[in-house]
């Protein structure tokens, strides 16, 4: 999937597209998007009234590492001076 780089042209795009002045498939192509994924952010704006968001929350959540964790891996590091590979 292509990022959306200018909200800009996005917003053009969805206002004009709801005023009937330009395609859908033009509009996909100007974005350089496929038509489904122009169809599924002007649904959002429809129904939200609002900007769709895109960017955010993108990738794996951060897993979280126990303090505990932390300084027995600090301890060994300053005792064996050794990498992550070799300490396991």
């Amino acid at each position: 999937m292509v990022k959306i780089k200018n909200k800009k042209k996005l917003k053009w795009c969805l206002v004009n597209y709801d005023s009937g002045k330009i395609t859908q498939k033009w509009a996909a192509s100007y974005l350089s998007i496929t038509p489904r994924r122009f169809r599924q952010l002007y649904t959002e704006y429809k129904t939200t009234g609002l900007d769709p968001v895109i960017g955010i929350n993108l990738g794996r959540p951060k897993r979280e590492i126990p303090e505990e964790w932390i300084d027995i891996i600090k301890l060994e590091y300053d005792r064996f001076r050794l990498n992550a590979l070799y300490m396991e």
